[in-house]
């Protein structure tokens, strides 16, 4: 028999009623919602339950489905309607309702195991022994029905594990929030959320937030004592998320931090590595987008080390290169033209030309004539 007592009893009803009324006079609930099958036999049952049991008319509420397969759709729909009576009606939270799918029909018992499942609610099951076609009532006892997800979610967590690994950040954050609100130790599943999560926000330089987000995981799998086989791995992230943060400050110009040896490498490894899962994915547009970048992140970072601003060439940078600058875009594009006070990828890498920059010296002079081509 149940221990916990519950205001709210929901039950599937099918043409015989013994098993029904044994659940109705064991929970003792306040208010009883009761899905059955629109038959002459059903409606016969339900009668006769409460021909034996006194119940308040206004505290019970009756649906009915069409009798066939197919309306396993309605059946879960007719359930959302009296656990929202329940709810909003009634006042009952989850944990004061619960679910017997023993009577009615093997699809109705399907379909409601498997919303009261989803929503969390406590499902309980009526045993007995059958003799003659009907369950023995000296016999029978009310048994708890561990939810679906705890016995499955392992299968929804797996699916959640190759999206994150297919780096697909959002789709895998959602599946672990889902197994999160409906696992009875969600521990591990949050820790791989919170992974998620970090990993989605590097993605999107969000430096600051993914730094956050992966320190909360470090502070997880100490607590839970979990994952511990991703800790040296996340630290590393972490250590590198330490340093592309500071592009999140406001305060601090890109310019001087691309002068800084150890933030110049990160962010170019985070954008080629970047540029990689696009590839993998097949975003190859995203890619080749981020391989300019780094391409132009490179021309900056030797530009800073002249102390040149991309973003703000300084005039007595133009007067000491400026003729230099004419003749090889005319080379280039077939006209000349001026060193702009900002530059991007091709000028900056023919500014640094300009300038004999080693990364334009002795082999790499074909970059010049790869610049003709």
């Amino acid at each position: 028999m149940l221990e916990k007592k519950y205001k709210g009893l929901i039950l599937t009803v099918g043409a015989q009623s013994e098993q029904v009324k044994f659940s109705i006079k064991n929970i003792c609930p306040k208010y009883i919602g009761i899905l059955g099958t629109n038959t002459s036999g059903c409606k016969e049952a339900i009668e006769k339950i409460f021909k034996e049991i006194s119940f308040c008319p206004t505290n019970i509420r009756i649906e009915y489905v069409e009798d066939k397969p197919e309306s396993i759709k309605d059946i879960i729909l007719k359930f959302d309607e009296i656990y929202n009576w329940f709810n909003k009606t009634h006042n009952l939270e989850d944990r004061e309702i619960v679910v017997d799918p023993t009577g009615g029909r093997k699809w109705m018992s399907a379909g409601i195991i498997m919303i009261a499942s989803f929503r969390g609610i406590d499902l309980v099951y009526v045993d007995a022994p059958f003799i003659n076609g009907k369950p023995d009532s000296s016999k029978m006892d009310l048994v708890p029905i561990t939810n679906a997800y705890e016995n499955v979610g392992f299968l929804e967590e797996s699916k959640a594990d190759k999206l994150f690994n297919s780096y697909s950040f959002i789709e895998a954050t959602n599946i672990y929030k889902f197994l999160e609100e409906k696992l009875t130790d969600p521990r591990r599943v949050t820790i791989k959320r919170l992974i998620s999560e970090s990993y989605f926000y590097w993605t999107q330089f969000k430096f600051n937030k993914a730094f956050e987000s992966l320190n909360e995981v470090l502070r997880k799998i100490n607590q839970f004592n979990l994952l511990n086989e991703y800790k040296n791995h996340l630290e590393e992230h972490l250590q590198i998320l330490k340093i592309l943060k500071k592009n999140d400050e406001p305060q601090t110009s890109y310019f001087s931090l691309i002068k800084d040896d150890m933030f110049s490498e990160k962010m170019l490894l985070f954008l080629l590595s970047q540029s990689e899962r696009y590839a993998e994915n097949k975003y190859y547009d995203l890619a080749v987008i981020l391989l300019y970048r780094i391409l132009e992140g490179i021309s900056q970072i030797r530009l800073a080390k002249h102390n040149i601003d991309t973003n703000k060439i300084s005039e007595q940078t133009k007067e000491k290169y400026n003729d230099r600058f004419r003749e090889i875009t005319r080379e280039v594009f077939g006209g000349e033209s001026e060193i702009p006070t900002k530059i991007a990828l091709l000028h900056g890498w023919i500014l640094l030309y300009c300038l004999g920059d080693f990364l334009t010296e002795g082999e790499n002079i074909k970059l010049k004539q790869e610049m003709l081509i």
